[in-house]
């Protein structure tokens, strides 16, 4: 167990599994989408520009979150309930897991610097996994239900916590653990999905309790409010969800399931601009200029212009898709 602010260093060398998952054996494409199939156990391999399916490899149990390097050579999921981390090999649609301990409930995880960031909200903690030499660190951020990340050009991680209903922020990560700092900052009513601004000047979260945004000022750390109207929050409690904010920092997109929405916000105006009727599971936006939501009770993936703020098509995915990353270029 890890708490408070507490770094503890542990070699993998001897545990790794090796799993063979040769599946669908196809050219990757040069931008990809990679999107977690929860209930099937698998990571979909999507070439964006066709709509088309290139591939798809098995994890392990529960696959909750997925992130990719820039160039989509490898591809690693957060699997919640085993605690392990499936290492994807996308050329040769191959896996290896990690075993991240029992009870850590891995939840979502992102790609810096050449190395893995991942919540650990069963240990209030950040993992940090190097897949070149299968080392993992941990910081404890003392939070409750620490859940959704973001991180910045210089390598600062951001972190939302919904039971303590506050944010981290871990400065100095890429430098490894001794280096990390980390500042804790209260945000009211359970924040969920988190995203900077294309400056870098801001961290914008959804929050489940009440709905709306809260706006903190990274530099300041202060914190303002964007109310935007939802209905009545579901039975357990949520409200806004996961959030992504374009490329070019125009525009925040934000999932509200209750109502199965996604409400588009005007970043500069700070206000709604235009709603999406899409029972959305999770929300990516993507550097061509196209934002993909996963509607995993329906299977598919519905892609909206951003500039345009119109549906421009569905992919079909044949399983329950929820978390995406990007790998590659415009």
């Amino acid at each position: 167990m890890i708490s408070g602010l507490t770094c503890l260093r542990w070699g993998f060398a001897a545990g790794l599994l090796l799993i063979a998952a040769g599946v669908g054996l196809a050219q990757t494409p040069s931008q990809a989408l990679f999107v977690v199939l929860e209930n099937e156990k698998m990571v979909a391999i999507v070439d964006p520009a066709s709509g088309k399916i290139a591939g798809r490899v098995p994890t392990d149990e529960n696959p909750n979150g997925v992130a990719a390097t820039p160039d989509g050579r490898l591809a690693i999921t957060a699997n919640l309930r085993p605690g392990t981390l499936s290492v994807i090999d996308v050329a040769a649609r191959r896996e290896r897991r990690v075993n991240v301990g029992r009870g850590s409930q891995p939840n979502d995880i992102l790609a810096s610097g050449g190395k893995f960031f991942f919540t650990a909200r069963g240990y209030k903690a950040v993992g940090r996994f190097d897949p070149a030499t299968n080392d993992l660190d941990w910081f404890g951020v003392g939070q409750n239900e620490t859940h959704i990340l973001a991180v910045s050009g210089n390598g600062t991680i951001f972190a939302s916590n919904r039971g303590s209903n506050s944010v981290s922020i871990i400065e100095g990560a890429q430098a490894g653990p001794s280096k990390w700092t980390v500042t804790n900052i209260p945000i009211s009513a359970s924040p969920d999905g988190v995203a900077l601004s294309a400056d870098g000047r801001e961290l914008w979260a959804g929050i489940q309790g009440g709905g709306g945004l809260a706006v903190i000022d990274v530099a300041s750390r202060k914190v303002s409010r964007i109310n935007v109207a939802f209905q009545k929050a579901s039975p357990d409690g949520s409200q806004a969800a996961r959030l992504q904010i374009s490329p070019d920092g125009r525009r925040a997109f934000l999932l509200n399931r209750p109502t199965q929405e996604v409400v588009v916000v005007d970043t500069m105006g700070r206000k709604e601009i235009k709603r999406f009727k899409l029972a959305g599971q999770s929300i990516l936006s993507a550097p061509n200029g196209r934002t993909y939501v996963s509607v995993a009770d329906e299977g598919y993936i519905a892609v909206i212009d951003s500039q345009k703020l119109e549906i421009s098509g569905k992919i079909q995915m044949g399983g329950s898709p929820n978390a995406m990353a990007w790998a590659g270029g415009k």
